[in-house]
C-alpha cells in the first residue's frame, strides 16, 4: 500500500487530479472505483499534502501551483 501511495504522490507533480483519475484504475475492498470516486480521493489526498506543506514522499513542495 505504501508503494502505491508513494507512486500517487510522485504523479502529483506530473498530472492534474483529473488526469490521474482518467489514467488510474484504483480498487478498494475488491471493487474498482469510479472515475468520480477516484477524483475525490486524489483531490483530497493532494489537498492534505499541500496543507501540510509536503509532497513527494515528505520533501518540501517546490512549486505551489497545481
Amino acid at each position: 500500500m505504501d508503494q502505491h501511495i508513494e507512486l500517487l504522490i510522485d504523479l502529483f507533480d506530473k498530472y492534474t487530479d483529473e488526469q490521474i483519475a482518467d489514467l488510474s484504475d484504483f480498487s478498494y475492498e475488491g471493487r474498482s472505483m469510479t472515475r468520480e470516486e477516484t477524483l475525490v480521493v486524489v483531490s483530497t489526498f493532494r489537498a492534505s499534502r499541500i496543507a501540510r506543506g509536503y509532497i513527494n514522499g515528505g520533501r518540501t513542495r517546490q512549486n505551489q501551483s497545481g
